[in-house]
């Protein structure tokens, strides 16, 4: 990069920066200045031909002796805010842009482009106390989000294209760190390509660092991992927390019902492969109720969970909406009866002893019955009640 190196944090000189670019997420500035400031709030950021926009983190910067030390982080750097529990209906389905848009307002940050996996989420979304991030990837639906220079969260993939301005010096495919010499910072950025004729083929940027200090500038890309990747640091603290969690399944996962098996479990389709649960699983039910089985209606949606998290209990524990498809069960058995229930209004056949009187009393044509009578055929009549108020069937 030809010329004096210029960098500086809110119009004050800094002596040396690091530049953190990841995959998903806010970017951040760690830097130094050689004299005392108080710096606080929205802060500019620049690096030779590059500037970025973000927010000093009071908790990470500070003063000793003549020197400064403080951290940028993108944007308004509140999507590690505490939210506060708030609760979204909407009979036609919560809108995703909403949940974003109020996660961003709550947390100080500028919404940019937004394309979600899926522009409405269910009927209900409840929104616990946790970090604005969490509540804009359950809005993003898995499409990753990142925060530009200019401090616009977007939620779409990265532009992807090759790279512009720059030079490969070095390259090592075990950890797949390529070392570069800028020409131009604005070109370069996660998503975008890197080509030399000393690699087998492009490289993807995933995570990019810039160090600079002492009059130079250093540039290292990781290029591992995929599209859908959280960058290297974000990679490895979801391995670390995979790890610690053991072989754990943990939460409650919809299924749809293929078929009943003779033994009485239940024949499972996995509704989204996405979390990398087998297809078919046969599974029992313990629908809550003592006493209670239900031979479900195939194509009906039901909630799996797993007995302690352990992936040999899969159990049914809910199942589908009133009015939703399959709502209604083949049949419902209680106490493991084998006997049908009759209801109020329905028929029935009664059965009296051959030449045994029977004394009988109720109307006929609208005309008072009452007397002593001998039936040779069974009765035919409608059940009239009082029967149970609070049970229907």
């Amino acid at each position: 990069m030809d010329g004096d190196l210029f960098l500086a944090i809110a119009g004050k000189r800094a002596t040396s920066a690091r530049l953190v670019v990841p995959h998903q997420g806010p970017w951040f500035v760690e830097a130094a200045l050689d004299e005392a400031h108080e710096l606080a709030g929205a802060a500019e950021v620049a690096i030779a031909d590059l500037t970025l926009r973000g927010t000093v983190q009071a908790p990470a910067s500070g003063t000793f002796a003549l020197g400064t030390s403080l951290r940028v982080v993108a944007g308004g750097g509140g999507w590690g805010t505490q939210l506060s529990p708030r609760g979204y209906h909407n009979d036609a389905g919560v809108k995703a842009l909403t949940i974003a848009t109020d996660a961003a307002a709550a947390a100080g940050e500028t919404l940019g482009t937004f394309t979600p996996a899926s522009a409405r989420l269910g009927v209900d979304y409840v929104r616990r106390a946790v970090e604005a991030s969490r509540v804009l990837e359950d809005a993003a639906g898995g499409v990753p989000w990142w925060v530009d220079y200019q401090g616009a969260t977007h939620v779409e993939a990265r532009p992807t294209g090759p790279a512009a301005g720059y030079t490969v010096l070095e390259y090592d495919p075990r950890s797949r760190m390529a070392t570069l010499a800028a020409i131009d910072l604005a070109g370069l950025a996660p998503g975008l390509e890197i080509a030399d004729e000393r690699l087998a083929g492009p490289i993807t940027i995933r995570d990019l660092e810039v160090l600079v200090g002492g009059g130079e500038l250093r540039v290292r890309a990781w290029c591992g991992g995929g599209e859908e990747s959280r960058g290297r640091l974000g990679g490895l603290l979801t391995s670390i927390a995979r790890h610690a969690a053991g072989d754990r399944i943990w939460g409650v996962w919809r299924y749809r019902v293929l078929s009943m098996n003779p033994d009485g479990r239940v024949r499972l389709q996995a509704v989204s492969g996405a979390a990398g649960l087998p297809d078919v699983l046969p599974a029992m039910q313990r629908p809550g109720v003592a006493g209670a089985f239900a031979e479900l209606t195939a194509g009906a949606e039901v909630l799996v969970q797993f007995v302690e998290g352990l992936p040999t209990m899969p159990v049914v524990v809910g199942y589908t909406a009133k009015g939703s498809a399959g709502f209604l069960p083949e049949s419902l058995s209680l106490c493991d009866g084998t006997r049908q229930v009759a209801r109020v209004g329905d028929q029935v056949k009664v059965f009296m002893s051959p030449g045994i009187p029977v004394p009988i009393t109720g109307t006929v044509g609208g005309a008072p019955l009452a007397g002593t009578v001998i039936f040779a055929t069974p009765l035919v009549g409608v059940i009239e009640g009082p029967g149970a108020p609070r049970v229907l069937a």
